[in-house]
């Protein structure tokens, strides 16, 4: 699904939902599933803002799931050692606004504004997680910013 781009595989992922919901006998139960899947969804999602926040480089970097696919065609090593370097700058997120999120089995796509200030950066930016559900847990298997916009040098 790699060359597949984002917006049409939330739509195909919506797509699917929709289908399983409509045709599906236990549609109350589907609900109910999603909605569990929601939860632990955006729980992941608030879990890495806050250990990105805190600096906890560890914990951070325990959201990204092992074959993550690192943005802008940089490799997974130079992606590691920016990250790294970004959240120990102590660069924090302020807020997570907007989150929607779509899910189907094990794939989901978290969409959201993020607020964040670093040393020398106030900025927003429009982002998207794209996930997978790996032994129990929800991993970020791809991270894409859509938008991004410097409010102001510090």
């Amino acid at each position: 699904m790699e060359f597949i781009k984002a917006p049409v595989r939330a739509a195909m992922l919506a797509g699917l939902l929709l289908c399983a919901a409509l045709i599906s006998p236990g549609a109350q139960a589907l609900a109910q599933t999603s909605a569990q899947e929601r939860r632990e969804i955006e729980e992941t999602v608030r879990s890495w803002a806050l250990a990105w926040e805190r600096s906890d480089v560890q914990r951070y970097l325990a959201y990204y799931a092992a074959d993550f696919v690192p943005p802008r065609g940089l490799s997974l090593e130079a992606w590691r050692a920016q990250r790294v370097s970004r959240v120990r700058e102590g660069q924090r997120v302020i807020m997570l606004r907007d989150l929607s999120i779509i899910s189907a089995g094990t794939a989901a796509e978290a969409r959201f504004t993020q607020h964040y200030v670093g040393k020398q950066l106030l900025g927003t930016s429009q982002k998207r997680l794209l996930l997978v559900k790996r032994g129990g847990e929800w991993k970020i298997r791809e991270e894409q910013v859509d938008e991004e916009r410097q409010i102001a040098r510090i």
